[in-house]
């Protein structure tokens, strides 16, 4: 059987001479190449409350986590103190962030965070992507 691959906006598909691979089958084709490669994420991390992570980026807000809920795989950075700001008891604060991760889109979750390093506060508020979503600092 000669196998043609042809991949369609992200989708992986496979057509042989017998017919097309069943629909699951060529999705977790796409989501094995979708592990290969991680997008690299830019934005600020959030951490308001125990247990509750999120990531602001140009598309918008991820859940990282969530107190009894969705956890990512992997681990975020410590952030040195010049690049967290404290936002209350603990570790409540946000800092500016690069990372490379696994994502849902669909869901708006980060499932694992492959690799990731703090960044300087001022490349996140330089950042006209992402310009006004700076996470808000009730100790100001």
């Amino acid at each position: 059987m000669y196998r043609l691959r042809a991949v369609l906006g992200g989708l992986a598909a496979f057509v042989s001479v017998a017919g097309i691979l069943p629909l699951a089958a060529a999705q977790a084709l796409a989501g094995e190449s979708a592990k290969a490669t991680p997008p690299t994420l830019c934005g600020w991390l959030d951490n308001p409350t125990p247990g509750n992570v999120d990531f602001i980026d140009r598309e918008g807000s991820w859940m990282v986590g969530m107190q009894g809920g969705h956890r990512a795989l992997g681990s975020v950075p410590t952030f040195p103190s010049a690049r967290w700001v404290r936002t209350g008891h603990g570790s409540a604060g946000y800092g500016c962030v690069c990372m490379k991760a696994r994502i849902d889109r669909e869901d708006r979750k980060i499932l694992e965070v492959v690799q990731a390093r703090a960044m300087p506060l001022a490349a996140c508020r330089k950042d006209p992507a992402i310009k006004g979503q700076e996470p808000f600092n009730p100790l100001k």
